[in-house]
């Protein structure tokens, strides 16, 4: 089945890989509260028509997003929702830990449609995949505080198209 997006229908997720938003290591509060905040602005997009939601599936914030999605999914409170895997390339999970491979070859097996945007990894890849969620969504959902990366290039991005950003980085966190 090849979906139809609607981009007024359709959000984004860009954010942060695991080292980024645990520089100093894991922090297990920190982590239920990105992940609470998460499945709030999911549920509220969804309540306001939102079906397809577009993850990028890198490890940290992408992958928990579409954990979320698929979880939402799975409990009924969000029947009809959507998860589309935007893989910049075949080989992304060459380097991620075994914990995070797992899980995106679970994530990858749930998803609704999963497009492969590149044989070959480089960097232009990772953008490419950046510019193919932003084209194809009216909403984008973030982890941002600032730093350099792809992240930041897909937020400026995005900012720059006129599409809203929801952005669940606080603080002082």
């Amino acid at each position: 089945m090849i979906l139809i997006f609607d981009s007024s229908t359709t959000a984004a997720f860009t954010g942060y890989r695991l080292e980024k938003i645990f520089p100093g290591g894991y922090d297990a509060v920190r982590y239920r509260r990105i992940r609470t905040r998460l499945q709030q602005i999911i549920q509220e997009l969804y309540k306001s028509g939102y079906r397809t939601f577009i993850s990028g599936m890198a490890t940290g914030f992408d992958q928990w997003a579409a954990e979320s999605v698929i979880m939402l999914r799975e409990s009924g409170s969000c029947p009809d929702i959507r998860l589309v895997a935007a893989v910049p390339c075949r080989n992304q999970a060459d380097d991620f830990d075994q914990e995070s491979r797992a899980l995106y070859v679970q994530l990858l097996s749930q998803a609704d449609e999963v497009f492969h945007l590149s044989e070959t990894r480089s960097r232009r890849c990772f953008l490419r995949r950046n510019d193919w969620m932003l084209e194809r969504c009216s909403q984008v959902i973030c982890y941002y505080d600032g730093q350099p990366g792809g992240t930041g290039y897909t937020v400026h991005r995005a900012r720059r198209l006129n599409l809203p950003v929801a952005n669940l980085w606080r603080p002082g966190e």
